[in-house]
């Protein structure tokens, strides 16, 4: 075998293992959005309930962004997954108002303690929420 078609037979190799890797970590993702849930038997919580999530909110959320743009009722929406843990991952913004205020409704979300996750069949699952955070 000439030294041509050594190169070409190391490189197809080489090609091959990159392909067969690159396919491994599409089917890990794909496998990993299957197992998050939207709707579930019994949705996640903010330890509290409702109305701490809204306490937590107003203690935690930077206004003075609201203020500044001197509108009201500007609302973020944000979507975040709680994973059957109870953690929150993976916040994004859905609806935004500025980057200023998107970038803040990302930092509070990103500070939550753990949550009660979401049930379905009697185990606890990764769940997606969307969350409106209103800015007034």
């Amino acid at each position: 075998m000439n030294s041509r078609t050594s190169l070409f037979l190391i490189s197809m190799i080489t090609l091959v293992g990159i392909t067969s890797l690159s396919s491994a970590q599409t089917n890990q993702s794909i496998q990993e959005y299957e197992e998050v849930y939207v709707f579930v038997e019994k949705m996640p919580e903010f330890i509290g309930g409702k109305d701490s999530l809204k306490v937590y909110l107003s203690k935690n959320i930077d206004y003075s962004k609201a203020a500044q743009m001197k509108k009201t009722n500007l609302r973020v929406l944000v979507a975040f997954i709680v994973t059957k843990e109870g953690n929150v991952i993976r916040p994004n913004i859905l609806k935004s108002v500025s980057k200023e205020m998107d970038e803040e409704a990302l930092r509070v979300v990103a500070s939550f303690p753990k949550w009660k996750p979401g049930i379905q069949d009697g185990k606890a699952v990764n769940t997606r929420i969307n969350l409106p955070i209103d800015f007034k």
